[in-house]
């Protein structure tokens, strides 16, 4: 069976991880660096313009990334979707007696 290969991945995934390497994040769970920089890599070659992520770790590793991702790609929108009970986004019961 032969080998099938795609340069131009490969090349954005590498050039993804030394970016990644550069901006030095601390990492504790969550994404690894690897998976990220394979991510960020597969992005860049599929020219895509949102990124949406739901950063749940406790070191909000992927939304660092994404952050500085986004600061040197202007044509790239991230959005993080936040977890948090309802009751600290509102006052019930104040919306209750609307």
């Amino acid at each position: 069976m032969q080998e099938t290969r795609n340069e131009d991945l490969e090349d954005a995934i590498v050039k993804a991880a030394i970016q990644l390497s550069d901006w030095n994040l601390h990492w504790t769970t969550g994404i690894s660096p690897s998976e990220m920089g394979f991510f960020l890599g597969a992005c860049e070659k599929e020219s895509v313009e949102l990124i949406i992520e739901s950063g749940r770790g406790p070191d909000a590793y992927s939304t660092h990334c994404l952050g500085h991702y986004t600061n040197q790609n202007k044509a790239v929108r991230a959005l993080s979707v936040v977890y948090a009970p309802l009751s600290k986004l509102f006052d019930k019961q104040k919306f209750l007696q609307r």
